[in-house]
């Protein structure tokens, strides 16, 4: 009762909407345009492929993201999509949270890219999460979770997140070159909203 009452409220009350694609009057085709595509065809090699679209009912809103992972014989294969995030300033969040769906694929992550002038602008910051199930999941990332990494592999020398200089948030479902449990074909990723929260689970 209680401590399902304060997390519920905590997670309405507590988050800055990043990206709210239920949000009919203000999401629409043109904020849509604002994405762009991140994926390993920016590599002479890459096939894979990514597009963001709007799905409007009578009923509802949500942005559904269409991926098509195909793979190098070694596994190596990404597609997402991106938006700036350039002037937001996350230093008093503890973290991301996406309420999505994810069908065909279960593997996928969030990858931010950064303005910090001491860090070679190769190096992404990412945080993975898994969907098995069918229903619709709040996934909640604490930043301290959302690491350094360059082409899959971590950068232990490369210094924390500043969450002042977040230029860019992405969303990709990855092929796991390096990982055992690899993943290829067509996948959707359904997206009700992208929040950052603040202390969420602090009394």
């Amino acid at each position: 009762g209680l401590a399902t009452a304060a997390v519920s409220s905590a997670a309405t009350d507590e988050k800055h909407m990043l990206f709210d694609f239920r949000d009919k009057d203000n999401f629409n085709s043109k904020k849509l345009e604002e994405w762009w595509e991140s994926s390993d065809t920016v590599r002479t090699v890459g096939m894979s492929k990514a597009t963001l679209s709007l799905q409007t009912t009578q009923v509802f809103q949500r942005g559904i993201m269409f991926v098509l992972l195909n793979p190098q014989p070694n596994g190596a294969a990404f597609a997402g999509i991106k938006h700036s995030l350039e002037g937001i300033d996350l230093t008093d969040h503890e973290g991301l949270e996406l309420r999505v769906r994810g069908q065909g694929l279960k593997n996928w992550k969030v990858v931010l890219s950064h303005s910090m002038p001491q860090l070679n602008d190769t190096v992404t910051y990412e945080g993975f999460f898994s969907l098995k199930n069918e229903d619709f999941n709040t996934i909640t990332i604490p930043f301290k979770d959302i690491l350094p990494y360059r082409r899959g592999r971590p950068v232990d020398s490369a210094p924390p997140l500043q969450r002042d200089r977040i230029s860019a948030f992405g969303l990709q479902a990855y092929g796991g070159v390096y990982a055992e449990d690899k993943q290829a074909g067509p996948g959707t990723l359904e997206i009700d909203y992208i929040a950052a929260y603040y202390n969420k689970y602090k009394q």
